[in-house]
């Protein structure tokens, strides 16, 4: 029965666990808030490397952010070019 009690005990409860942030969401919520603040100027090349450095995450969300941004015509990536903030933001 004791091996029992240790396997139920693990069991995770039936309340609602919050709901699962992903780094990719924190550095594009950051990222699209300076942009539409104001606080990275349009035309303001965006290196990778210094993304990474100032949200401490990895290449991959800072790019997956990147492509969400360019999506919505807040950042221009040009194929095999570096990425910048769009010269004009969108009117929306």
């Amino acid at each position: 029965m004791r091996s029992a009690e240790r396997v139920t005990r693990g069991i995770p409860s039936t309340e609602q666990s919050p709901p699962r942030r992903l780094l990719r969401d924190d550095v594009y919520t950051a990222l699209h808030d300076s942009t539409i603040d104001g606080a990275t100027e349009p035309g303001a090349v965006l290196r990778d490397e210094e993304l990474i450095a100032w949200h401490g995450a990895s290449h991959t969300p800072i790019r997956r952010a990147l492509d969400t941004l360019d999506h919505i015509e807040l950042v221009e990536t040009p194929p095999c070019r570096f990425t910048k903030v769009a010269s004009s933001t969108p009117p929306w």
